[in-house]
């Protein structure tokens, strides 16, 4: 094969891989459109822990007892979890 031939493969492949990725995250936004908004909570309440361990200025230390009960309850609770009917043990009147 030539110079000229595998720079076209290369090029091509390039922009089904560019096409492949803007598809799925196009995909990941139309699909966050429909989840629900306790999904959303329990996800953004994670992702910000994460952050908070992540940029922590102190050593990495082990898990405490919180931490642990946290992260069960948020399995527990969470999508994936047990049931969707476990949510009822959060909702509360204002």
């Amino acid at each position: 094969m030539n110079d000229l031939a595998k720079g076209w493969i290369q090029l091509f492949s390039a922009r089904i891989l560019a096409m492949i990725v803007s598809l799925r995250h196009f995909l990941g936004w139309l699909v966050s459109g429909f989840r629900s908004r306790e999904d959303l909570v329990l996800e953004n309440l994670a992702l910000r822990r994460q952050l908070l361990a992540l940029h922590a200025q102190q050593p990495r230390r082990r898990l405490t007892a919180l931490h642990k009960l946290f992260w069960v309850a948020l399995r527990s609770f969470g999508p994936g979890g047990p049931s969707r009917s476990s949510w009822s043990l959060l909702d509360c009147d204002l």
